[in-house]
């Protein structure tokens, strides 16, 4: 959901994950619903820089998986690009993490938006 110069909320589901992180071999559960971006400001994107990307990754610490949105910087959708590496390194805390997805998120009105997924980042093991 989007509203100009109101709340926003930007989701996403994502289907049970076998993954290896820091030589950990987990299975992340399905999640419902993970918050990639919410807030009762200023929604991130708008009629100028209209998409943004995020990268849904695993990050591992001490053996613990957690799922992590990154956001992008909000850009026109032609020149919207997902996070680089160190925007996720300085997001997590630490370098133990793999994307899992991207996730674009572009505004379609003034209290909508679309959403894409591009899960051709995970890694294939």
């Amino acid at each position: 959901t989007h509203a100009d110069a109101g709340p926003y909320d930007y989701n996403a589901d994502i289907s049970e994950t076998v993954v290896i992180v820091n030589n950990v071999y987990k299975t992340v559960a399905a999640q419902v619903d993970i918050d990639l971006g919410s807030g009762a400001g200023v929604a991130p994107i708008d009629d100028t820089n209209d998409a943004i990307w995020y990268a849904i990754v695993i990050a591992e610490a001490a053996g613990i998986m957690t799922v992590v949105p990154v956001a992008g910087t909000a850009a026109p959708n032609a020149t919207a690009v997902a996070p680089t590496d160190g925007a996720i390194d300085t997001a997590v805390g630490h370098s133990r993490w793999i994307r899992i997805s991207h996730v674009k998120i572009r505004r379609a009105g003034a209290a909508t938006c679309s959403f894409t997924a591009a899960d051709d980042v995970k890694p294939v093991v």
